[in-house]
């Protein structure tokens, strides 16, 4: 089962690592790293504490084997991706292999996470009872 907050606390990671490469492009006026800013902030820190709260919220989802495909290919896709592109960036072409190949990672992993709460979230709903009460419930667990 996924740790829905362990990605919470990856996600606060890209956030902070966001938040100081915006912070050094600021002070330097050198935005050359823009595209990995943007990269860091939505798939770091946004994506993966969306994904942290659904695996938290809904247990079905964490249990799925497509979560575990999901975790490890949104942890090792977007470093190599990030990396690759500040490389690229500064004028090393030769990284656009890289980008390329932990893109699809990254989409393939993204998709993973689409089909796992497209085919698991109902699970949860279906275990609190009817599909009114288990959206009360869910909205409880929520707020």
């Amino acid at each position: 089962m996924i740790n829905g907050i362990r990605l919470l606390k990856i996600s606060a990671i890209y956030l902070m690592a966001g938040g100081f490469l915006g912070l050094f492009m600021g002070i330097s006026h050198d935005f050359i790293l823009s595209p990995v800013h943007v990269h860091v902030s939505l798939l770091g820190w946004l994506t993966l504490a969306v994904a942290g709260l659904v695996y938290a919220l809904i247990p079905a989802c964490a249990a799925s084997p497509l979560a575990r495909v999901h975790f490890w290919g949104h942890n090792i896709g977007p470093p190599v991706m990030m990396a690759s592109l500040s490389l690229y960036a500064y004028g090393i072409k030769q990284a656009e292999k890289l980008i390329a190949v932990s893109s699809v990672v990254v989409v393939f992993s993204i998709l993973m996470f689409v089909i796992n709460v497209c085919t698991n979230a109902h699970k949860h709903l279906d275990a609190m009872g009817s599909s009114e009460k288990g959206h009360r419930l869910l909205a409880e667990e929520i707020a």
